[in-house]
């Protein structure tokens, strides 16, 4: 019984700080985004209690998978979640996972592992940080440069007005009438 606790407590300790290395130090100062913070901590915290609570159940594999799949296509109806973030959710699951069905004999390995996915995560969102492509409608309202259907001067324009570049430009429509035209495009964050 005591063992059970202090191994209880010596793996969620791991699990928080990981998690929290991941979660604020890496995910929140790449993307500046503070709407999953509560959501991923909780969902660290409660992925790893189920696991470590249940592990000691007779579970059948094909049960352990099913039920590692379930959190792992968790899908919020009300908003919807990007990839990067969905990464982010599977990281979180999967970590919780390891840290709590991993022995007490293989803490080293537990460690390690951690460690390797924090470093990978890190390495991907600093060293490795692929820009995103964002896209947008915009209301045009130099009507000059789409009568002469000269794309590059229309896209240089707009590149400067937005200080942006430009991926991917297409005029949706052209309202005469209000001189204005809703152009949608991509663009390098």
């Amino acid at each position: 019984m005591q063992d059970s606790f202090i191994e209880l407590l010596i793996k969620l300790g791991i699990n928080l700080v990981v998690s929290t290395l991941i979660i604020r130090f890496i995910y929140y100062k790449a993307t500046k985004k503070s709407d999953y913070l509560f959501t991923y901590s909780v969902i660290s915290i409660i992925v790893f209690l189920l696991c470590f609570l249940l592990k000691n159940i007779q579970l059948q594999l094909g049960f352990a998978l099913g039920l590692f799949a379930i959190f792992g296509i968790i899908r919020y109806r009300t908003t919807s979640i990007n990839i990067k973030e969905m990464t982010y959710l599977f990281s979180i699951i999967g970590l919780s996972v390891i840290n709590a069905l991993t022995t007490p004999s293989h803490y080293l390995e537990l460690l390690l592992s951690n460690g390797i996915i924090v470093f990978i995560i890190w390495l991907l969102e600093t060293v490795f940080k692929y820009k995103q492509i964002a896209s947008t409608k915009i209301n045009y309202t130099n009507l000059e440069l789409l009568k002469l259907n000269d794309k590059a001067a229309l896209k240089t324009d707009i590149e400067t007005r937005l200080q942006v570049t430009i991926y991917k430009l297409e005029v949706k429509s052209i309202d005469y009438a209000s001189e204005t035209a809703e152009i949608n495009i991509q663009y390098m964050q």
